[in-house]
């Protein structure tokens, strides 16, 4: 069984196609690069089959099922775009939220678990603002580790160089 069958899978904003007839198909177990220039429709395509923006054609297809079935929905967990932290709070205080939100029992061993397993046990007071760009996804991963599901959707941004 494929995790991901998208067939035709179109979106347009104000005439302009961000998604054009896009086929793909991602094994069960697989891991997927979704690699492309700034405004190819990466993001676009994610928040499509997160549910998050409605497709003007095509179709998605989750371990076989419509993308909106909600039997199928919760087993899939998203990250776009951003960490969705407060900058202003640490790393632990961040995933305390993210638990309280997730309705993680038992939060404080989960976030310590978690914080031992991408060796930042020694950051969990760090403010995510001040976090290196090495640190911010591993908080990424933190986040979207809550649960055992497949498959996991998360997007880590490149580092982004400054042009002369």
């Amino acid at each position: 069984m494929n995790a991901i069958e998208i067939r035709n899978l179109s979106k347009s904003f104000r005439s302009m196609y961000a998604v054009d007839h896009l086929n793909m198909t991602v094994p069960q177990g697989a891991i997927y690069g979704f690699i492309g220039e700034n405004g190819s429709g990466k993001s676009t395509t994610e928040k499509l089959i997160c549910g998050h923006l409605v497709p003007d054609g095509g179709e998605i297809k989750l371990f076989g099922r419509d993308y909106t079935d909600p039997g199928v929905r919760v087993r899939v967990g998203a990250l776009i775009e951003n960490a969705g932290c407060f900058p202003g709070s640490s790393v632990y205080q961040n995933l305390m939220m993210q638990c309280i939100n997730l309705g993680i029992e038992n939060a404080d061993e989960e976030i310590h678990r978690v914080l031992e397993l991408v060796r930042m046990e020694d950051n969990a007071s760090l403010k995510f603002k001040s976090c290196s760009l090495g640190i911010n996804p591993r908080q990424i991963h933190l986040r979207a580790e809550r649960r055992p599901f497949s498959p996991q959707i998360i997007l880590k941004p490149a580092s982004r160089q400054k042009e002369n």
